[in-house]
């Protein structure tokens, strides 16, 4: 379920192969977040819909080393309780982000969304709020003030009228006066922070939607967040 392809296309046997065996890889699907630098170069981490790697017990989500053997650093304990849709890392903070259909993580109750620290453990100091019945988180990125951009398929967090995308703290709680945008129709699956053509913070954001606050959009846009 993992493998990493030479220059050529050929496949590189120094990564995820004992001998001329592969590993065993995980019993579900899987997708990767691959460290292209700091401290963390060229390490990656698997998450997706499995419940074992290398013939392991995982939850879902797993960190490899460069040459693809499974990080025994990144101690994530138990992991989700389901499937896990989305990893981002911030370097700054040394903090993962990961959204999912997951209820709890590692025994902790923290439905949907949940900031780790590098080695895997959850930070506490966040605190998710409840989604309404039925919604769930499908993307998240911490921004480099802390901040935390959310998307996916909920009407409500905290009680509090929010429709696909909403920006909450390192707390968890939503940002006062970051959330009055009016209705996103569709799913926003990336975001990336970057800057507008007058040099304000802003977001891009790409995916299956056809209206951000109620205006048309279809698939892509960029929002000012100062």
């Amino acid at each position: 379920s993992v493998a990493l392809l030479n220059l050529d296309g050929t496949l590189d046997k120094t990564f995820r192969f004992s001998g001329n065996k592969a590993l065993a890889g995980a019993n579900g699907q899987t997708k990767g977040y691959y460290h292209k630098t700091g401290s963390l170069k060229g390490k990656m981490v698997i998450y997706g819909a499995f419940t074992s790697f290398d013939s392991e017990p995982h939850g879902y989500v797993v960190r490899l080393n460069a040459d693809g053997t499974v990080d025994k650093t990144f101690n994530v304990g138990k992991g989700a309780n389901y499937k896990v849709e989305s990893v981002t890392y911030n370097e700054k903070t040394g903090k993962y982000i990961l959204t999912g259909d997951f209820n709890t993580f590692n025994g902790v109750n923290t439905p949907k969304l949940v900031m780790l620290n590098a080695n895997g453990s959850i930070d506490t100091n966040f605190k998710v709020k409840a989604f309404n019945e039925g919604g769930t988180s499908k993307f998240a990125l911490q921004l480099e003030d802390g901040l935390i951009s959310v998307s996916g398929h909920f009407l409500t967090y905290n009680g509090i009228s929010r429709t696909n995308f909403m920006i909450i703290d390192a707390k968890g709680d939503l940002v006062s006066g970051m959330n009055n945008t009016g209705m996103v129709g569709g799913l926003i699956s990336r975001m990336y922070e970057t800057r507008s053509d007058d040099g304000k913070r802003a977001l891009l954001l790409l995916g299956d939607f056809y209206k951000f606050d109620n205006i048309d959009t279809r698939g892509i846009t960029r929002i000012t967040i100062e």
